[in-house]
């Protein structure tokens, strides 16, 4: 499984601009990065934080199941 995060700013008009492809989304909901462990699976959850700091920082960040690795140590 794949799990991407992208940051940025999204305005009123864009939120409501959203449509969901009903064969694949029924719903979605913006939330603080400090709710997500609350509504979101381990897996998903424990990524946001490392992410959101990269991010942040201007960086990219390699996570193995959404853990910090160093380049090079990862497993095959």
């Amino acid at each position: 499984m794949n799990v991407f995060v992208f940051g940025g700013t999204i305005t009123g008009a864009e939120i409501a601009a959203i449509r969901l492809p009903p064969e694949e989304l029924s719903d979605h909901i913006l939330v603080a990065p400090e709710k997500v462990p609350e509504l979101a699976p381990p897996h998903v959850s424990r990524r946001m934080e490392p992410s959101l700091r990269a991010m942040a920082a201007g960086n990219a960040v390699y996570l193995e199941d959404g853990r910090e690795q160093a380049f090079g140590t990862a497993r095959a």
